[in-house]
C-alpha cells in the first residue's frame, strides 16, 4: 500500500512538472477558459483521461520490459538516465514561450471529445511513461504486484496532468488573458523538476 501511494505521488509530481511543455490539450484548455470555464474543464477532463489511458498501457508494456531489465544490467540505468536527461531538458526549455507555434481548435459542443481526441493523438506520451516505468523498477515496481500499482501509476498520471490544467484555468480566469510568461520562473514547476532530477540521480548513484 505504501509503495502504491509513493508511485501515485511521484507520478503525479512528474506529470505535473513536465506538463508546462505546451501541447494541444493545454493550449485548448487555456483558450477555452477565456470563453467558458465549463468547456475548459471538459477539455481538461478529456485530455487527462487520455493521459491515464496511455499510462495504463505503459504499465502493461512493463510485463515485456521487466525480464529485460532484470537480465541485462546496463538496462537498469536507462530509466534513471531518462529522468535526469528529461529533467535537464525541462530546465533548459523552461523559458520558451508557452504558446509559441500553437493553435487551438475546439469544436463547438464537444469539448470533452476534443480533449480526449487530442490527447490520444499524442502517442509520445506512451513512450514517456514507458521511460518513467523503467526507472520505477529500481523502486521495487514488479509486474506481479500490478493490481493496485497500475491504478496508482495511471491515476497519478491523470491527476498530475489534470492538476496542471486546473492551474491553467485558474490563472486565465484570474487574469482574464493569455500570457506567454505564465510559467516562466515558476517555483512550483522548478521544484517538481528538481524532484525528477534528484530521483534519477539517486537511482543512478545506487547502481554503483
Amino acid at each position: 500500500m505504501v509503495a502504491a501511494i509513493t508511485i501515485f505521488i511521484l507520478t503525479a509530481l512528474i506529470t505535473f512538472s513536465t506538463s508546462f511543455q505546451s501541447g494541444p490539450v493545454s493550449v485548448n484548455v487555456m483558450r477555452a477558459a477565456l470563453q467558458n470555464r465549463s468547456a475548459a474543464l471538459a477539455v481538461a477532463t478529456g485530455g487527462s483521461l487520455a493521459e491515464l489511458i496511455f499510462a495504463g498501457l505503459a504499465v502493461f508494456t512493463a510485463e515485456m520490459l521487466y525480464p529485460i531489465v532484470t537480465d541485462w544490467e546496463p538496462m537498469a540505468i536507462i530509466g534513471p538516465l531518462f529522468m535526469v536527461g528529461f529533467g535537464v531538458y525541462l530546465l533548459i526549455s523552461a523559458n520558451r514561450k508557452f504558446l509559441k507555434g500553437r493553435k487551438a481548435s475546439i469544436r463547438k459542443g464537444v469539448p470533452f471529445i476534443t480533449g480526449l481526441q487530442q490527447g490520444l493523438l499524442n502517442p509520445q506520451i506512451y513512450l514517456f511513461y514507458c521511460g518513467i516505468l523503467l526507472s520505477y523498477f529500481q523502486f521495487g515496481f514488479r509486474p506481479e504486484e500490478w493490481l493496485h500499482r497500475v491504478i496508482a501509476f495511471s491515476t497519478g498520471a491523470g491527476v498530475g496532468f489534470f492538476s496542471f490544467l486546473l492551474l491553467i484555468i485558474y490563472i486565465v480566469n484570474r487574469r482574464g488573458k493569455i500570457n506567454n510568461h505564465y510559467f516562466r520562473g515558476s517555483k512550483v514547476i522548478y521544484a517538481c523538476v528538481g524532484v525528477l532530477i534528484i530521483t534519477g540521480l539517486y537511482q543512478l548513484i545506487s547502481q554503483f
